[in-house]
């Protein structure tokens, strides 16, 4: 992933540099390679969303367990004094 978020620009440049320098060789070179870039960034961030959302489902599932136990548990007599 960090690749992807440091060649981007990089490479975006290159880009750009090579239109504005009107150097056609290396044009569609940096296309594909901006293509592909841009797809393996997209494919790293989709599996590491996969993976947060399962840790965070966890945790999540957790948290309401423990919360209802919690209730099932609670004793308003206790508290009423």
């Amino acid at each position: 992933m960090f690749f992807a978020m440091v060649a981007t620009p990089f490479l975006t440049k290159l880009f750009i540099d090579n239109i504005e320098f009107k150097q056609g060789d290396h044009f569609w070179m940096l296309a594909m390679i901006l293509l592909f870039n841009f797809a393996i960034g997209q494919l790293l961030f989709y599996f590491a969303d996969i993976f947060c959302g399962k840790s965070e489902k966890e945790i999540w599932n957790r948290i309401v367990e423990n919360l209802s136990q919690a209730i099932l548990n609670h004793d308003s007599r206790r508290y009423c004094d």
